[in-house]
């Protein structure tokens, strides 16, 4: 009954998404942080909720699962280019949110200031909040493609 219908009604318009039962019928794991801030980008209310570890939001099942697979995609391609869980979180919400490449979106981010190559390793490592990064990145990238 529960993996038929994953999202719970939760008050106006709201579902409660339990992460066990999302990272299942998806057939992966992923962040409940760059769900929710995709999810935020998209329009929908979305909320992370830790205490019962759950995704709050007005999107629908479908929505969700197509933005895991598409995190589980990116994350796959940023796993070794950046050091840190916030920098992947960065790429990888970057790279859904603008659909640009994993190469834009670092050229860029680093123009901006937010990435940075370590000299040692050639990894890059994020400068900035990863969410505040983000966010800067989509207003300059939405006001130099308009």
């Amino acid at each position: 009954e529960y993996i038929k219908h994953p999202g719970r009604q939760g008050g106006k318009g709201m579902f409660k998404y339990s992460l066990k039962t999302l990272s299942k019928q998806a057939g992966k794991t992923f962040p409940p942080a760059v769900l929710v801030k995709l999810l935020n980008l998209k329009g929908f209310k979305a909320q992370y909720s830790s205490i019962d570890e759950a995704i709050h939001t007005d999107a629908g099942l479908e929505v969700l699962m197509d933005l895991i697979n598409r995190v589980d995609a990116a994350v796959a391609l940023v796993r070794d280019k950046v050091k840190g869980t916030a920098g992947k979180y960065y790429l990888t919400t970057l790279m859904i949110a603008t659909g640009l490449g994993l190469e834009d979106v670092v050229n860029e981010s680093l123009r901006l200031g937010h990435l940075r190559v370590n000299e040692e390793d050639g990894l890059l490592t994020l400068a900035v909040e990863w969410d505040k990064g983000v966010d800067e990145f989509i207003k300059k990238y939405r006001l130099s493609s308009s």
